[in-house]
């Protein structure tokens, strides 16, 4: 009986036609479908199997019990991970490590830009196990299911806040000279990314994603982007390698 671990980016609001193909064949094979517990595509899933009547499930959970378990009768397991990790992202890769670890076959449905998706198919690669990735409406290739090509993929789409960025870069080079995320908007300002404003300038529109959290508007910048215009305050290495592992 094959062992299907299957993740996807939190964004993810539906399951496409041919995820749910792929779904109903795992059924048909009677695989054991490993899940995790979070909001998106582990919630998706585990509603799309509970409506198949398919209880041949493991939720992994990080917790004494899941976040989201939309059956009691699938099964659940609580995944051990260091106590004195405090980062929450951190302690949930534990559990995505352990379910990529037990799993014969890792299905990833990606947006592109999920980190945690990104990491994901990165492990099941370097572990030798059989990977799908669902991405833009499709299955990719097998052949372009490699390092180098999801890393390419994952280096032109992923977003971050500037504080995020500014927090990664300084992890990684001490003798970083941004010190302030002020300092980084009057940096991009010069060079004609914000506006006087602070807004996007519409030649830049394409290289961002607007939320609002709690009626302010914040922008998520394209890594690409934001390694264009801080690449000489940094050390090269520490933005080529940015939150990629």
């Amino acid at each position: 009986m094959k062992k299907v671990f299957i993740s996807g980016s939190i964004n993810i609001k539906n399951l496409h036609k041919a995820v749910i193909d792929e779904l109903d064949s795992f059924i048909k094979r009677n695989c054991f479908i490993i899940i995790g517990d979070a909001y998106g595509i582990d919630q998706l899933v585990q509603k799309y199997l509970l409506s198949k009547k398919y209880y041949n499930v493991l939720i992994c959970t990080i917790y004494e019990y899941p976040r989201i378990i939309e059956s009691n009768e699938f099964d659940y397991e609580k995944i051990k991970y260091d106590l004195e990790e405090k980062s929450e992202k951190k302690k949930q890769s534990y559990k995505d490590k352990h379910m990529t670890e037990i799993s014969d076959i890792s299905l990833v449905i990606w947006d592109g830009k999920s980190t945690g998706s990104y990491r994901n198919i990165i492990d099941a690669i370097e572990r030798n196990k059989e990977v799908k990735v669902f991405l833009d409406n499709k299955f990719m290739k097998l052949i372009d299911i490699n390092v180098k090509a999801i890393t390419n993929i994952f280096y032109e789409r992923h977003e971050y806040s500037l504080t995020e960025y500014l927090s990664e870069v300084v992890k990684k080079d001490k003798n970083c000279t941004i010190k302030s995320t002020k300092q980084m908007k009057e940096i991009l300002k010069d060079r004609g990314v914000l506006t006087g404003n602070g807004v996007i300038d519409n030649k830049f529109i394409d290289s961002v994603t607007i939320d609002f959290i709690r009626g302010n508007r914040v922008y998520k910048y394209k890594k690409k982007l934001l390694d264009n215009y801080f690449s000489s305050y940094v050390n090269k290495n520490s933005i080529e390698n940015l939150s990629l592992f």
